[in-house]
């Protein structure tokens, strides 16, 4: 019986259709180590660049049991694709909403490079002339427009950085070409590294972002751009579409904070705080948190 498509896995066939990338509908893949019968078939293949593409829809069910189930299931999916070399781009429910830059930028990795369809002309008559030049300079006009809109879409996703150091949960250093910045978490508050769970905290923010590689820095319009200590403030994206300072509440090493004024994702923060508390997580079992 035929597959039924998600809504995940239908976007990012029309994007693929839309980048002129070439692509195989769920690929099957025989004698993986550790097999399992439901990791041998892949969302997409894409033979140009030897490179699998996997959507991990149910990454954010509503349910906590089954988003747990779900999450452990990709997981072990993923083990079993890196002990078998398997090159596979994971895409995950957030990355929908900016998924054609999250694709390129993957691809990036593997010699992708966005196609430039250049247009040439010849043995153009002389009474053609005037309105040849106007052309070309309305179409220049056009990619100038195109890449001025580009800039401000990437401009505000953020700016990718890598981990240089690990202050403390919801303090780090990161650094780009550009040189290092100390960057303050907004929408939480962590413990330090002497309090209790302080430590597990920095140890989790530090293994998180290591294998992370690089990840975006979002700033908030909300806030101001930096604190009193000159810290810039923002939001950690990963590469699977979650978000980090959300992560670190959710996962109990940290605990939602409001700092003056409300912020971008405050209703997301104050969610997970409630599951981390019902739940019985990390601070709220071991810190006696009220």
């Amino acid at each position: 019986m035929e597959k039924i498509e998600s809504d995940g896995e239908r976007q990012i066939r029309i994007t693929l259709d839309e980048m002129g990338v070439s692509y195989q509908k769920e690929k099957l893949l025989d004698n993986l180590k550790e097999d399992s019968k439901e990791f041998r078939i892949v969302d997409f293949y894409l033979p140009e660049f030897d490179v699998y593409i996997e959507y991990f829809g149910g990454w954010d069910k509503a349910d906590p049991d089954k988003r747990r189930k779900e999450r452990k299931r990709y997981e072990d999916k993923i083990h079993v694709y890196k002990i078998n070399n398997i090159t596979c781009i994971y895409i995950y429910p957030k990355q929908l909403k900016y998924l054609q830059r999250a694709i390129e930028l993957e691809l990036s990795n593997y010699g992708y490079s966005k196609k430039k369809k250049v247009q040439i002309r010849t043995d153009v008559e002389k009474k053609y002339s005037i309105k040849f030049h106007r052309s070309i300079i309305f179409i220049i006009s056009g990619f100038m427009i195109l890449g001025l809109i580009y800039y401000v879409a990437l401009h505000s996703m953020g700016t990718k950085f890598e981990l240089k150091k690990v202050i403390d949960g919801d303090t780090i250093e990161i650094q780009n070409d550009e040189g290092t910045i100390r960057l303050q978490l907004i929408g939480i508050d962590s413990p330090e590294p002497n309090e209790c769970f302080g430590k597990k905290a920095r140890r989790k923010a530090n293994e998180v972002l290591t294998q992370a590689g690089q990840f975006i820095v979002e700033e908030d319009d909300t806030q101001d751009k930096k604190d009193k200590y000159e810290r810039l403030l923002g939001y950690i994206h990963l590469p699977d579409g979650r978000n980090f300072n959300e992560m670190m509440i959710r996962e109990g090493y940290a605990s939602e904070y409001t700092f003056k004024k409300p912020y971008k994702y405050e209703s997301d923060f104050k969610n997970a705080q409630r599951y981390a508390q019902q739940n019985n997580i990390g601070i709220w079992k071991n810190c006696n948190q009220k």
